[in-house]
């Protein structure tokens, strides 16, 4: 216990010897994780965005009057692609469009009457299936008009597998500079104590004593670079989500707390291990360079 406490006191020392270097580590290190945070949580936004979207695919289809709509209705309930079906009145339509909108929806008021036509919602099972969908239904005179998200959804998912792919690039870029920010700053610390680890290799320490300075330092600088970070993450996540959903209301993106706590705690462990690990090399490479004769 007692040499862990004199381990503990050695590596804040080097720390406050070189405060400079120690303190241009911690914000890099802190910008590093806060970019691959952000990578992070916009991939998990939109893959939530994508699945949702998927999840309430709607193909709508427009009519001139109820009676049409209704037929259209009885006529999709043989298409096995449907799952579900539902006629919406105009004042329906409506309602719900004020209600997507929120503050916006004013200007839908200045329009004075309703523009809106009767419409017919078919839930199709996945996306694959919408183009048999919409194939029926062109086929159908009482169909004035038809809308549909399949065309979103098959975007949204390139658009998550392409974030998927620079996000593990940013990781590896990140986690590169990290460990050559950690190398020059362990280099830096262990070069001007060369003398003082010699001295202690004679008379008897380790060398793991004198490499578990460093390493600590290291691993301090990683878990308050992605603490700090993760501070950051959490306090303009919410705020960021909020404005998303003033500017484009019909997203209704809704913020999710629990992904976030998983790429904290991701964040915390990468900064932990990888401060852990370089300084590790580092250290011990430059801890037998230091015990060379002089």
């Amino acid at each position: 216990m007692g040499t862990f406490r004199y381990v503990v006191r050695d590596a804040f020392r080097i720390t406050g010897r070189h405060w400079g270097v120690s303190l241009l580590t911690l914000l890099t290190a802190t910008a590093l994780f806060l970019l691959v945070g952000c990578s992070a949580v916009f991939s998990l936004s939109v893959r939530s965005l994508a699945r949702r979207v998927e999840s309430d695919l709607v193909v709508q289809a427009f009519c001139a009057s109820e009676a049409d709509a209704a037929a259209v209705s009885e006529r999709m309930s043989s298409v096995p692609a449907v799952v579900s079906r539902q006629v919406v009145s105009p004042d329906e339509g409506l309602a719900r469009l004020k209600e997507k909108l929120g503050a916006q929806s004013q200007a839908i008021a200045m329009a004075g009457a309703n523009p809106l036509p009767w419409a017919v919602e078919l839930r199709v099972a996945r996306a694959g299936l919408v183009p048999d969908v919409v194939r029926s239904l062109s086929q159908m005179s009482e169909v004035t008009d038809f809308i549909y998200a399949g065309g979103l959804a098959d975007r949204l998912s390139r658009l998550s597998y392409m974030t998927t792919r620079v996000g593990v690039a940013i990781v590896a870029l990140a986690s590169l500079i990290c460990a050559l920010v950690f190398y020059n700053t362990v280099r830096i610390a262990i070069d001007s104590r060369r003398r003082e680890i010699a001295a202690m290799l004679l008379v008897g320490a380790t060398r793991t004593y004198a490499v578990a300075p460093f390493v600590i330092q290291g691993m301090m600088l990683g878990v308050g670079g992605s603490l700090l970070a993760s501070g950051a993450l959490f306090a303009g996540y919410g705020s960021a989500v909020a404005d998303i959903n003033e500017v484009l209301p019909f997203l209704g993106l809704v913020p999710d707390y629990s992904g976030l706590r998983s790429v904290v705690l991701l964040l915390v462990s990468g900064g932990l291990a990888l401060g852990w690990l370089c300084s590790l090399l580092v250290a011990d490479r430059f801890v037998r360079r230091a015990a060379k004769p002089l």
